[in-house]
């Protein structure tokens, strides 16, 4: 090990006697944009996707690794690809068995539209369960959970090795520990955050009055804070599923 400690104890101090040019804008930025020495405010949604008990499926003896990984690449390409279909989406990205997106929340349609995309995920469980039903897997669960917020995003790391950029702010953090949350312990498929409910209940109420008892109110000990949640899908594609899928 050659890590130069010295060396770190100077590096942190000129980061943190840095000045970090901060703006406000009304969508993310291209990457381009953002630099080691400035950061954005701005709207943005979440979701996580968590396997539910990953580490007991993984462990399991009844079925080979080769089956597991099959199931879990299938899993993680149609997750990825209804992310993708969403217009406003602007990262994907994978951590251990979870897939995350964020996305463009400029306007309440924007974050609406997330909302929509997670209900798309549920409804995919239900055809992908009975794909693998049919060939005698294990089925797999998920919990998906939505956040919003207007954060913060820097880049770090180091030149020439690895940068990234952090989200600093609700809309991840809620998100993520959403997601572990959710499908278990009586807890609907779906959980999102206050703020993303508050930005799409008078929308949905407006398509169909029967919303506003679909997506409950919630708390855990887990998180600080009330939440919602909800077990909404697709009914054409649900029915579509029932039917065979034929």
């Amino acid at each position: 090990m050659s890590y130069d400690f010295e060396n770190g104890k100077k590096e942190i101090e000129e980061v943190l006697d840095s000045k970090i040019d901060v703006k406000d804008t009304q969508s993310i930025p291209d990457d381009s944009a953002l630099s080691f020495g400035n950061g954005v405010r701005t709207w943005v949604s979440s979701i996580f996707v968590d396997i539910v008990s990953s580490s007991k499926f993984f462990t399991m003896d009844d079925i080979s690794r080769n089956v597991k990984s099959r199931i879990i690449k299938s899993f993680i390409e149609q997750v990825v690809s209804i992310f993708n279909d969403n217009e406003n989406v602007y990262e994907i990205g994978i951590r251990g068995d979870c897939v995350y997106a964020v996305f463009q929340a400029e306007y309440q349609k924007n974050i609406l539209s997330v909302f929509r995309t997670a209900y798309c995920i549920n409804t995919f469980f239900r055809m992908f369960n009975e794909i693998l039903s049919k060939r005698q897997y294990p089925n797999i669960s998920a919990g998906i959970g939505i956040g919003t917020g207007y954060d913060l995003i820097v880049k770090a790391g180091k030149k020439r090795i690895v940068n990234d950029k952090i989200w600093i702010g609700e809309s991840l953090v809620n998100a993520s520990n959403l997601s572990k949350i959710a499908n278990r312990h009586g807890y609907d498929p779906i959980c999102l955050d206050k703020t993303t409910y508050i930005n799409i209940i008078d929308s949905l109420k407006k398509e169909n009055p029967d919303y506003n008892d679909w997506i409950r109110t919630a708390s855990s000990s887990k998180y600080v804070g009330p939440f919602y949640q909800c077990n909404i899908i697709q009914l054409y594609f649900n029915k579509w599923i029932d039917n065979g899928m034929k």
